[in-house]
């Protein structure tokens, strides 16, 4: 899968609309993605997950990811209603689940240590995947790393996919955005994952944590690497270095198409279900 730069991807951008032939082609696969999703205890505090899933099953998605952060605090009776909710959505097509493990859903149990808390997190949620996991989808390679990262780990997980799938794009489900990368990067990001990730141009990673809005062209960024921010079903709260927003609620989803040739990542407003910029969905080659 060939790279391009962030500058080069820019200029190139209208080159990647889909019409004609190639609008009706038909993906190999689909994901929708959400993060930040930050529920309380009550089914109500769950309804933009649920309008989520419900246009991820009209897409009739393969996949369904949530990038972290899935409970603003350790909330045990949330858990087995997000699992209902989404569980339901799906009834018709089922899609498989992924969840990746954050801090928030760690928050009033900050004693213990986070992986105990996370048993407790996959167990509530009857979740398939574990805090490290690695599995595929019709060929495809699927990493999920958690918000704390072995960085030595994830390496030798990253070494093992590229191994096995050569010339294939290595998806990573993340919560944390590398440093430097993209508009909320520079001010959540991580540094250690840029210099993980920088080392396999070949990743896909779509990360979580910085609650940025998906109407921000910056929210995908293209280097040595590519990395998605999936904004958040929370508060948008608009962030950078020097800059503070007012909070605002976010309710951006995404649904990543696979194609042989490219991925494409299309946004949603989950309320109306409109996309936005339908003709010039973000596009890696």
């Amino acid at each position: 899968m060939s790279m391009i730069t962030r500058r080069g991807f820019l200029g190139a951008a209208g080159a990647f609309a889909l019409t004609g032939a190639r609008a009706a082609e038909r993906p190999l696969w689909m994901a929708g993605i959400v993060s930040d999703t930050h529920v309380g205890k009550t089914r109500k505090s769950c309804e933009l997950v649920r309008l989520a899933c419900r246009i991820f099953a009209e897409r009739k998605v393969d996949l369904f990811v949530n990038c972290g952060d899935i409970a603003d605090h350790y909330t045990p009776e949330i858990y087995p209603i997000l699992k209902e909710i989404t569980d339901g959505a799906f009834a018709g097509k089922p899609a498989r689940k992924l969840w990746v493990y954050a801090n928030h859903d760690r928050i009033d149990r900050e004693k213990e240590p986070w992986e105990t808390v996370m048993v407790d997190v996959r167990r509530l949620l009857d979740a398939t995947n574990d805090v490290y996991d690695a599995s595929e989808l019709k060929g495809y390679p699927l990493l999920v790393f958690p918000q704390w990262l072995d960085v030595a780990r994830a390496e030798r997980m990253l070494e093992d996919a590229a191994a096995k799938h050569p010339g294939k794009p290595i998806f990573v489900f993340d919560h944390i955005p590398p440093e430097t990368v993209g508009f909320e990067g520079q001010a959540h990001g991580d540094s250690t994952r840029t210099e993980l990730y920088s080392k396999f141009p070949q990743v896909i990673q779509v990360c979580g944590h910085a609650h940025g809005s998906l109407r921000n062209e910056a929210q995908i960024w293209q280097g040595g690497f590519t990395s998605v921010n999936a904004g958040c079903l929370f508060v948008w709260q608009g962030q950078a270095i020097g800059v503070a927003s007012p909070s605002k609620k976010s309710f951006g989803a995404l649904v990543m198409e696979v194609f042989p040739d490219r991925v494409v990542f299309r946004r949603f407003d989950v309320r109306t279900g409109r996309e936005y910029e339908p003709d010039h969905p973000w596009t890696v080659p």
